[in-house]
């Protein structure tokens, strides 16, 4: 595929921009227009209870584990903001959120335009990534600032160790600690950065010309091995250090490894969820995904592609580790909308790595036109379906508004709880809702 005269090029340029920006547009608009400076959840607990505690405890806390995580990238957002502002305000916030998601396009977008393929494959990326299929995570402040970044941070910590630079190692160190203090599954980065060297090791060894390359290559290697080794050591042991078990009704780990067809099951379903709620459909389209990357895993795509290929293998172990916390409660909760930007990130993926192995064994003209029409119609069947569930959340939302005659109508299960945060809040002037005055 070329485009060697310029009024060609300069009609595919405006063209390749236009379907670009089309669906960053209209997922930016839904983002603004369904937000509202009103709690949902856990943002009672990361956000208002958190700044509700006296502040040398509040520091204290920061690293504190919250559910199975340890959220400091959330409490960081927030004393930034409330530091610079004075006051919280939940929509202001839900843009930071969603703010990872862009940047982990832009991220994805340099990685492809530094590879052989042609850029207008890129195009569907940007369809199956900006749609409302994780619409639980667009308009709420600690889903958009855990689920978007920590996918940001894992990436950017395996295309800085793809450089193999004193610099690149230390900036994925960094990164990797940021994945880890965002998410519980941040810790698989160091895993798999292990894995990756690991492999390397022995892969490399073998294609060393002279006796002393070798022994300069494993002298090198074996202390990087080491030093990724004692980090992952520590940040374990600074992670599990005082861990408590979650409770509220979350099944035993344990108790699920010795459920295999259910772990399996809970897997492929969350992986095909982007299907939409049939589970038998998800089922088979995330056993698809299973099968297509063992094959890209057997025709060694980690060579081709490392980071893309690692950052797959992240987004699978992911899957995983949820898989072990959350099957036990039941194959539908892997349809849930907070975990699709897993699922939508696979499928993103896939196509990628197949792109850019096979898209010159077929008409490159036939396959791009497909890819397109196919994420177009992906995009807009899932805004059509889920911009109800927005609609009907911000409703739910607003009835805030009735809290003060009722004492209920806040987002969140225990309602004296949420009425004891947010009247602190309100009397501390940490937060004042849509409507309400401090008189």
């Amino acid at each position: 595929m070329s485009f060697v005269k310029t009024p060609v090029l300069q009609r595919f340029s405006f063209l390749f921009f236009l379907l670009m920006i089309v669906p960053i547009a209209s997922y930016a608009f839904l983002v603004v227009y369904f937000s509202v400076n009103i709690p949902i959840m856990d943002d009672y607990d990361t956000v208002l209870a958190y700044l509700n505690r006296p502040g040398s405890l509040r520091y204290e806390s920061f690293f504190y584990q919250h559910n199975e995580h340890r959220i400091a990238w959330n409490r960081l957002i927030t004393e930034a903001y409330y530091h610079i502002f004075g006051e919280i305000n939940f929509r202001n916030l839900i843009y930071v959120g969603n703010l990872g998601l862009f940047l982990l396009f832009i991220l994805l977008l340099t990685i492809f335009k530094g590879q052989k393929t042609p850029i207008i494959f890129f195009i569907p990326v940007t369809y199956l990534l900006f749609q409302p299929q994780a619409w639980e995570n667009m308009t709420w402040v600690t889903g958009s600032l855990q689920n978007y970044y920590i996918l940001y941070f894992a990436l950017l910590a395996f295309y800085f160790w793809n450089k193999e630079k004193l610099s690149g190692y230390i900036l994925a160190g960094f990164f990797g600690a940021m994945a880890t203090y965002t998410s519980a599954n941040g810790l698989l980065v160091f895993f798999l950065l292990f894995a990756w060297e690991w492999i390397n090791f022995f892969t490399k060894t073998k294609t060393t010309n002279t006796n002393l390359e070798r022994k300069f290559f494993v002298n090198n290697r074996l202390k990087l091995l080491l030093i990724l080794f004692l980090t992952t050591g520590y940040l374990c042991y600074s992670y599990f250090k005082d861990y408590t078990n979650v409770g509220m009704g979350h099944p035993y780990m344990g108790e699920i490894l010795l459920q295999p067809v259910l772990l399996i099951q809970y897997m492929a379903t969350l992986l095909g969820s982007y299907v939409g709620s049939n589970k038998t459909i998800a089922l088979f389209a995330g056993l698809l995904e299973v099968m297509l990357f063992v094959f890209l895993t057997y025709s060694r795509y980690d060579q081709k592609n490392s980071v893309i290929y690692y950052f797959l293998l992240f987004v699978f172990a992911s899957v995983f580790v949820i898989a072990l916390g959350r099957a036990g409660f039941g194959i539908e909760q892997a349809l849930s909308s907070r975990y699709r930007i897993l699922s939508v990130l696979a499928l993103v993926l896939i196509y990628w790595a197949i792109i850019e192995q096979y898209s010159k064994n077929f008409s490159a003209k036939s396959i791009i036109l497909l890819a397109i029409f196919s994420a177009m119609i992906f995009n807009f069947g899932s805004t059509a379906r889920y911009i109800g569930s927005l609609s009907e959340r911000k409703s739910i939302l607003e009835e805030i508004t009735t809290w003060r005659q009722t004492g209920k109508g806040l987002n969140y299960p225990d309602q004296e709880s949420a009425s004891l945060i947010l009247g602190q809040s309100i009397e501390k002037g940490l937060y004042i809702p849509p409507g309400f005055s401090t008189n």
